[in-house]
């Protein structure tokens, strides 16, 4: 492998640990935000409409923006599977919260990596012989019990109860598989860059969850919020809808689907140390140790440094 692909590998992994670190975060936003008394709708409304604005600024700032985004709503039907894939995950997710523990649908949520795995081997023929290697099936394996080990060995835990939360949040797991594995496919086949196209997505996004906070939430609460509750909002949505999906994208541009989302098995660990220094929210010794095991699976998943998949994959969308 040329030192230009070795670097170009290695900035993929870098990208796709910063958004693994930032959706870390993503749950201990929520909390606080909630502990404001603002709904799981009007969250969602919110956090879209901050990180899709700020997307779109971003974006329109450059002429080469400014042209993608004309051509993306030029031909806005091919975004609508994409929004509907994303609304629906959103949506089921948030149900299927309000019905498990939430140990349970942390580790369920997990399941995105499978789905991803299973959707690259079928859509992503370039990305088929990495997903053989012995060195990724047995990272992947003690990655995966890692994660099973941080959220199951979490002080006061448990049990992992599934009822019929547990079918929400596995089907917003494979909501969010195809969600990105589309995304990807349209990124690829048409050159455009992230930020329009994730922009455009999460400010129609924003607004169908605001319709869905009108009907089962309370947004008017936003008008007399702490302001540290606002700014917590927008800083969530800013960094962790808008920025996060844009480093993720582009990591997956660069390392493919199956990899980058194999480095998404870091955020439950992630989330449990931070939620260990702010909220005193105390790490078992078995913990830790599931935390080591998920580093070595990590490792060994991304050992040797993969190089980077072929831009096309299918025919245009």
């Amino acid at each position: 492998m040329t030192d230009n692909r070795r670097t170009t590998a290695r900035r993929g992994l870098l990208l796709a640990g910063l958004a693994a670190l930032a959706w870390s975060a993503s749950p201990l936003f929520i909390y606080y935000i909630a502990r404001g008394h603002i709904d799981a709708h009007t969250q969602n409304a919110g956090r879209y409409l901050a990180g899709g604005l700020v997307l779109l600024v971003s974006s329109s700032a450059s002429a080469k923006g400014q042209e993608e985004l004309a051509a993306i709503l030029r031909a806005w039907p091919r975004l609508l599977p994409a929004l509907f894939f994303l609304v629906a995950y959103q949506t089921a997710l948030v149900l299927g919260i309000d019905l498990v523990l939430p140990a349970t649908a942390s580790l369920v949520s997990r399941s995105t990596v499978l789905w991803t795995l299973l959707l690259s081997a079928l859509f992503f023929p370039a990305e088929r012989p990495h997903l053989q290697r012995p060195t990724f099936l047995l990272g992947t394996f003690l990655a995966c019990l890692g994660v099973f080990g941080v959220v199951y060995f979490r002080s006061g835990t448990g049990s992992l109860a599934w009822g019929r939360g547990g079918f929400y949040v596995l089907g917003a797991a494979f909501l969010w598989s195809c969600y990105t594995a589309y995304g990807q496919r349209y990124l690829n086949n048409n050159g455009y860059a992230p930020r329009a196209f994730t922009g455009l997505l999460f400010f129609a996004g924003s607004l169908i969850f605001f319709l869905l906070a009108l009907i089962d939430g309370h947004p008017e609460r936003l008008l007399w919020a702490n302001p540290t509750v606002l700014l917590a909002l927008f800083v969530s949505g800013v960094l962790c809808i808008g920025v996060a999906q844009v480093w993720y994208y582009r990591a997956m541009q660069l390392l493919g689907m199956a990899m980058a989302a194999n480095i998404t098995l870091a955020i439950p660990f992630l989330t449990a140390i931070g939620s260990h220094f702010l909220f005193g929210d105390r790490m078992t010794a078995l913990q830790w140790l599931a935390g080591f095991l998920l580093a070595v699976g990590l490792y060994l998943f991304s050992r040797p440094i993969p190089v980077p998949t072929a831009r096309k994959s299918g025919p245009p969308l």
